[in-house]
């Protein structure tokens, strides 16, 4: 298969089988980049990112007087307190009452960073998930911000609102980095970055190398080929001429 491809009013032919052969003949160097680039983020990720740990804790949100009898209803409802409470618990408010319970050298800017408040599948619960460096600061903070949020939220409404039905445990392993998936990212990265360079040289490489290059190139016919003997070749040519020197000596 042949792709055509024009540059400068030049017409240029990549034949795709030559490219894959060249590629084939590189395959020890793009195999490598593959190992450097797994190296390199396996490295990265284990000394030059900080872990950071995960603590989660779960709120229900509690039917209010106003919630119809119907089904449908009643969830719709829910499903909007539960949107509106969300947001409230991000507020500058809740977070700065967060950062003074627990004297955290932090602004509520930094803590709002560190803290994701989320409802799974459109749910009455609140997901509370705090990620920190120190496993213990995330689990404390998760659980001050579900407390304040229960605390608030019952003043701002003027009934309870929520409550707390799962409090953050103290986590064991860090939620990041994902170290495996970067080392596939890293290996993957490698792979396309050599192949595209080795694509790029094979591309842009005009010299005449065969006979045939002769013919699509120049539109010349070859009169004769003098082989091309490299040194490995010559090596192994003197290493052959030397052991049949040695063999009719020895006869």
């Amino acid at each position: 298969m042949i792709e055509n491809r024009t540059y400068n009013d030049d017409e240029m032919e990549i034949d795709i089988l030559e490219l894959l052969l060249a590629l084939k003949k590189k395959i020890g160097m793009i195999i490598l980049a593959g190992v450097i680039g797994f190296g390199v983020m396996f490295l990265y990720s284990c000394y030059l990112v900080t872990p950071l740990y995960s603590a989660s804790t779960m709120m229900y949100i509690l039917p209010t007087d106003s919630d119809s009898s119907s089904m449908l209803s009643d969830m719709q409802v829910g499903q909007q307190l539960t949107n509106d409470y969300a947001s409230m618990v991000k507020s500058r408010t809740f977070m700065e009452a967060v950062i003074k319970n627990l004297k955290l050298d932090m602004d509520y800017k930094q803590l709002l960073k560190s803290v994701t408040v989320e409802s799974p599948s459109s749910s009455r619960i609140l997901q509370i998930t705090v990620e920190n460096s120190d496993p213990e600061q995330a689990m404390n903070i998760a659980n001050e911000v579900a407390a304040v949020a229960e605390k608030k939220l019952a003043e701002i409404t003027s009934m309870e609102a929520a409550r707390i039905y799962e409090k953050a445990d103290l986590p064991v392993e860090p939620s990041s980095p994902n170290i495996p998936k970067n080392c596939i990212i890293g290996m993957l990265a490698g792979l396309i970055l050599a192949i595209g360079i080795c694509s790029l040289l094979f591309v842009f490489d005009d010299t005449i190398k065969t006979e045939e290059d002769v013919e699509r190139y120049l539109g010349m016919t070859t009169l004769a080929a003098i082989p091309y003997m490299d040194k490995k070749f010559r090596k192994r040519k003197s290493y052959q001429k030397k052991q049949t020197m040695k063999k009719k000596r020895g006869a």
